[in-house]
């Protein structure tokens, strides 16, 4: 039933609200980024209005994993991954939101049948400073640059220098020269690896923390990490 407003009425204002200062905002979306668990709570922020999309970007791209999904037949990402990575492509911008990046690899004839042209995306992301790699009995020599995925990562965010911490697991023949030499690198944490008995090697690395855990720890392995002279913490075992 339509409501008519009687002639000669005073005009009825709308108090707007006011608005939330965006410091306040901010710090809204950081507190729910810092407890596990609020990814919806913080995508639920993105979609109010424009300016909390941006704030909400910086934490909903932060922390960024690939791999878990992967399809058995074809080896190739899933179609939430491959939504992923076109996003990725067609907004350069929010790669720059990821500061750390976590893999997850399969063996070597798994990871060779992984080639997709969407994966080009995932090396597009010059602020990553955390790298985490897992995979099963692979090794980094025999792998070409392409089709092995976890090859390609490792060697692009080795040469961006950006990386402070660094964890590989089940992968031999790792380039420990070129790993070690990264100027930022404080923590690195190896599991099941081996390592090149070749490749360069530099006098000093900036590495503080490390773990290195292997079912055959030889002392040749252990001079590897000579470089470390500011080493405060190393687990082995």
């Amino acid at each position: 039933m339509p409501v008519t407003v009687p002639p000669g009425s005073p005009p009825v204002f709308r108090k707007e609200r006011p608005t939330l200062p965006m410091e306040i905002v901010q710090l809204i979306i950081d507190s729910l980024a810092a407890e596990w668990g609020h990814q919806q709570d913080l995508k639920a922020c993105a979609l109010v209005c424009k300016s909390w999309l941006h704030a909400s970007r910086r934490q909903i791209f932060r922390d960024l994993s690939i791999g878990y999904r992967v399809l058995a037949t074809p080896g190739s990402f899933s179609a939430q991954e491959r939504r992923l990575a076109k996003v990725l492509d067609q907004n350069p911008l929010l790669g720059e939101n990821v500061r750390r990046l976590y893999y997850k690899g399969g063996n070597m004839d798994e990871e060779m049948e992984r080639v997709d042209p969407l994966f080009s995306a995932f090396l597009s992301l010059p602020r990553v400073n955390r790298l985490e790699i897992y995979c099963v009995h692979v090794d980094f020599e025999k792998a070409s640059e392409h089709g092995y995925h976890f090859r390609a990562i490792l060697t692009h965010q080795i040469s961006t220098g950006n990386l402070a911490k660094l964890v590989l697991t089940g992968i031999d023949n790792l380039p420990i020269g070129n790993i070690l030499a990264m100027p930022r690198l404080a923590g690195l944490v190896l599991y099941d690896c081996g390592l090149q008995t070749k490749g360069r090697r530099h006098l000093y690395s900036p590495l503080k923390f490390l773990e290195f855990k292997n079912k055959k720890i030889t002392t040749w392995s252990l001079s590897a990490f000579r470089p470390c002279v500011d080493l405060e913490t190393l687990v082995i075992g």
